[in-house]
């Protein structure tokens, strides 16, 4: 099965359909069109194309013909190089369960392991 994306005016995903492998690229948007409005690009559950998988929320990068997921939490950034969110602050090497406190911004020690 193949899966299709429909996303909106401002490029963010608002569904992602399973439709039958004979949907390609150039019938992608004439089959999704029948299910909503928007346009409609195939994504890869496996990621093998065009990044990463199309979940809800993330967006189409036509600059880049590619999926930018989600954002996890609100201060992170994007690394286009890794093509992933990562904290503001680098988790701390020590060993150790950490969690993230997004009000401080900050690593937390939530055990010792």
């Amino acid at each position: 099965m193949a899966h299709l994306a429909q996303i909106n005016d401002e490029g963010v995903v608002v569904n992602v359909l399973v439709v039958p492998d004979s949907v390609t690229e150039e019938t992608a948007q004439d089959f999704g069109s029948k299910f909503g409005e928007g346009r409609w690009v195939l994504t890869s559950y496996s990621g093998s194309f065009r990044r990463a998988y199309a979940g809800i929320g993330s967006i189409y990068r036509d600059d880049l013909d590619a999926f930018q997921p989600v954002r996890p939490l609100k201060g992170w950034v994007f690394n286009e190089e890794k093509w992933d969110w990562e904290s503001p602050v680098p988790m701390p090497a020590d060993e150790g369960w950490w969690g993230w406190d997004e009000d401080g911004e900050a690593w937390e020690r939530i055990s010792d392991r």
